[in-house]
């Protein structure tokens, strides 16, 4: 088989994971990995699925990427009929729900320099100056400026996970994962005390961005030396790594469930020094008894980040709307059928289902009264949250890790019917009220019915708000950086 070169690492030419578009025939739904031009983060979580690798992967992974390549496979019929052609971030196509990203939106030439403070200068990396060698942070605090970008702290994250390189115009083209857009949140609210290069799998040219500087994957071998390493998910990269780098800090930040076949990872972590953060309590709590207290290591938990300007507004809601803005795999399936059970009783209700195009799934046929709208950016699909009675998510499948389009929809007002008691649900979405048993088709529709009436009021937490996510990251790393053993800055969850 082929093989190509990451620095040191040998790793298989193969597709990457999380990308899955085709369905056995005729047997179990077994999902076979994707085009590799796709992109976004599959947070594969859960009471099903192995975590660290595809469905159909082998337990043991050499590859740095810890890919597969793909079985032969027949293309399922995806979500609805006529989905068409798309081309990714950089152009490339591939099969798939994106919509075209528009001209300009992510092109090797870079991007347009950022917007500049009214009444100040900018000092080269973007944040605005002010007479007196004072700079303001993206929270528009002003700082102390720093002689050059090598005074500030080197942060590499690296991603071993996506498919092609991604950058925070696509929060505005839509497509993004949940993973990816909050890796590209934190980097830039970090910006301004941390030099931070991402080193991405999938990306073909480097580039500079408001959220550090954007290198492929390959060139994280014999970058500079790094303050601080936190790597995607992969913790077998964090290993290679840690050979490489055997007195760097380095973390492993955890956004999925560990399927059975990763039991050893606790020990090896431990072993390396690597703690690992968590981004939520429910699944540190349960990354704890998966690897069980004896091997475990440094558990930290640090929330994914709900922007600081989301919250409610006048629009009117239409009590006939209801919203399911996950991918397919997520459970939409038995949200379908949950729908159809509530609308045999409350004929005028509308299913909109916004799905963000980084997976096909078969969810079988779609009952009546459900309307794709495809891909959104992120501020359309906020204005699809406002307009919407819930959030619809009673799905008793998928467990996510946080869930952040949960806390998104109570940051705007919005409520979201979820199942009590599966993964993050009841931390994330912690009111009574939002909280339902969904193999309980009367209590589904008792509280539509209730909802429709007289709509609860609901608010985000301040825990998940950026401002108090980067601030944990802040305290984290400004440590790390000045020398503190990684044990001590690293609180036991």
């Amino acid at each position: 088989m082929d093989a190509c070169q990451f620095g040191a690492f040998r790793r298989r030419r193969v597709p990457p994971p999380r990308r899955l578009r085709r369905l056995h025939r005729g047997g179990s739904r077994v999902p076979q990995p994707a085009d590799p031009q796709r992109r976004g983060h599959l947070d594969r979580a859960g009471t099903a699925a192995d975590q660290d690798r595809d469905a159909g992967q082998p337990d043991a992974i050499r590859g740095v990427g810890l890919r597969q390549r793909p079985a032969p496979g027949r293309p399922s019929s995806g979500l609805g009929p006529g989905r068409p052609l798309a081309q990714d971030r950089q152009g490339r196509s591939g099969a798939g729900g994106h919509p075209a990203p528009r001209a300009g939106a992510c092109q090797p030439t870079g991007l347009a320099a950022p917007a500049r403070h009214a009444g100040h200068a900018t000092d080269g990396s973007g944040r605005a100056t002010e007479p007196g060698g004072k700079s303001r942070a993206p929270d528009g605090r002003a700082m102390k400026t720093l002689r050059h970008e090598a005074d500030r702290p080197r942060i590499a994250i690296v991603d071993p996970c996506s498919a092609a390189g991604y950058d925070l115009p696509d929060l505005e083209t839509g497509g993004l994962g949940g993973t990816e857009a909050t890796v590209l949140r934190i980097a830039t609210a970090l910006r301004a005390r941390f030099d931070i290069a991402h080193y991405q799998e999938g990306r073909r040219e480097r580039r500079q961005s408001p959220a550090g500087q954007l290198h492929p994957l390959p060139q994280v071998d014999g970058a500079a030396p790094f303050a601080a390493i936190i790597v995607i998910n992969r913790w077998k990269v964090a290993l290679k790594l840690r050979k490489r780098h055997p007195d760097t800090p380095i973390f492993l930040w955890l956004h999925v469930y560990p399927g059975r076949h990763n039991r050893r990872m606790g020990a090896a972590l431990k072993s390396a020094g690597i703690p690992v953060i968590c981004v939520s309590h429910t699944h540190a709590a349960k990354l704890r008894r998966f690897l069980g207290e004896d091997v475990k290591p440094l558990l930290r938990v640090i929330y994914n980040p709900v922007d600081d300007d989301l919250r409610p507004d006048v629009t009117p809601r239409d009590p006939c709307r209801l919203l399911f803005a996950s991918s397919p795999h997520k459970g939409l399936d038995e949200v379908f059928a949950q729908f159809a059970a509530v609308r045999r009783e409350i004929p005028d209700l509308t299913l909109v289902v916004a799905d963000p195009g980084y997976m096909r799934w078969d969810t079988g046929p779609a009952p009546e009264g459900v309307v794709f709208v495809g891909s959104l950016s992120h501020p359309a699909l906020i204005r699809q949250m406002r307009r919407a009675l819930c959030l619809f998510y009673p799905q008793t499948k998928f467990a996510e890790t946080f869930g952040l389009i949960l806390a998104e929809a109570n940051a705007v007002g919005t409520p979201a019917l979820v199942h009590d008691g599966l993964g993050a649900n009841a931390e994330i979405v912690p009111d009574p009220r939002q909280l339902v048993d969904g193999d309980d088709p009367r209590q589904i529709l008792a509280r539509i019915a209730e909802w429709r009436r007289s709509p609860p009021r609901v608010a985000a937490n301040p825990a998940f708000r950026l401002r108090t996510v980067a601030r944990d990251w802040l305290r984290l790393l400004e440590a790390t950086a000045a020398g503190a053993d990684v044990a001590a800055t690293t609180t036991p969850s």
